[in-house]
């Protein structure tokens, strides 16, 4: 059924009370509506709404909920009429509520005079329990140097089949012992779409035992667990653990080598970066992808080291910048870019040094 609310927020400038403005009506076209349809994009409902004495001093406003704040249905610098009807095709509230829209009548100066809302009910699901489609990764491995720093990201993709409207998707590293803890990243809402990518966070660790992660769907109502999936990758590479010494010069800062085994590297395939900056106090490596892409910064790098990592998918050049800084603060900087390539087979996961 639809739900619909009336709120009456503030008070009007005082008027004869035959000629006070009010909502008289905000209904919908249908009172329920198909989960799968909704997310599909193939869900669409009618808004109508009509108020009584208003003129040019009063606005409507329409509004969906969305994830944890109220959004305008109405385009960039559009004014709704005071009595009309919109059809939108629904989305949606990337939260674990109902549709939920709202009506606002209010002066031009934006005082509120009321407030409608209705809700949709969801279709009760004829349907197959959650299953997971896909719960994938393009890394080989992940390398030894990012877990001990904590700077491993693993980024993963995922789809869910038959979702309902209670289905949590849930993201845990599981160690041998059974136990398990959150490896996801942070975010303003818990829920998450039924198909979409992530960079999971793992435990730092020296352990070279190859990382489970876990992926379940979970009825938020009850705990019970509808399914769940997993992928294991190993360890590679060997800790560089920093010299110690009380050395400060500048010059020890310079960079010796800083380097790529290969500067092309296929499709979502891995890079190698060595770099050598025996004389730094903290080394950095930044990584920053062409056209405009995410921005990484991988901090607490021993002075000397090897990194395996992913090259984002997607992109055509990413460029590498190492940063070594001594005790007095001056910075040393080497940069280096990489070339996605088709025609070549080179595999950074597999020439790592060491496990």
């Amino acid at each position: 059924m639809i739900a619909t609310f009336v709120g009456a927020v503030s008070a009007a400038p005082s008027q004869q009370g035959a000629l006070l403005p009010a909502i008289i009506s905000f209904t919908a076209t249908r009172e329920t509506v198909d989960y799968a349809e909704v997310e599909a994009g193939t869900a669409q409902v009618s808004l109508d709404w009509s108020t009584i004495n208003t003129n040019g001093q009063y606005l409507v406003v329409l509004e969906s909920y969305y994830q944890n704040t109220w959004v305008s249905l109405a385009g960039a610098n559009e004014a709704l009429p005071l009595n009309g009807a919109r059809t939108i095709t629904m989305t949606l509230p990337e939260n674990f509520g109902l549709p939920s829209y709202r009506l606002t009548l209010k002066t031009s100066q934006g005082q509120i005079i009321e407030q409608r809302f209705i809700t949709l009910a969801y279709t009760p699901p004829a349907q197959d329990a959650p299953s997971i489609a896909s719960f994938t990764t393009m890394a080989k491995s992940i390398d030894t140097n990012l877990l001990v720093q904590s700077n491993a990201r693993l980024v993963v993709s995922w789809a869910v089949a038959n979702r309902t409207p209670d289905t949590l998707i849930r993201f845990e590293e599981v160690f041998a012992d059974g136990s398990t803890v959150s490896v996801e990243p942070p975010r303003v809402v818990l829920w998450l779409p039924s198909k979409g990518s992530t960079a999971l966070i793992p435990r730092a660790t020296a352990s070279k035992e190859p990382l489970v992660f876990r992926m379940s769907l979970v009825n938020i109502n009850t705990g019970n667990v509808y399914t769940q999936a997993e992928l294991t990758l190993p360890v590679v590479g060997n800790v560089v653990v920093a010299a110690q010494g009380n050395n400060t010069q500048s010059a020890q800062s310079a960079i010796a080598n800083f380097s790529a085994e290969s500067t092309t590297v296929a499709p979502g395939g891995n890079v190698v970066l060595n770099w050598d900056a025996s004389g730094a106090n903290s080394v950095q490596l930044l990584e920053n992808v062409s056209g405009g892409g995410p921005t990484t910064l991988y901090i607490q790098l021993p002075p000397s080291g090897t990194m395996t990592l992913p090259v984002p998918e997607g992109a055509p050049d990413v460029t590498y910048t190492l940063r070594a800084q001594d005790a007095n603060g001056e910075t040393s900087t080497g940069e280096l870019s990489v070339t996605s390539a088709g025609d070549t087979t080179t595999n950074g996961a597999d020439t790592s040094g060491g496990g």
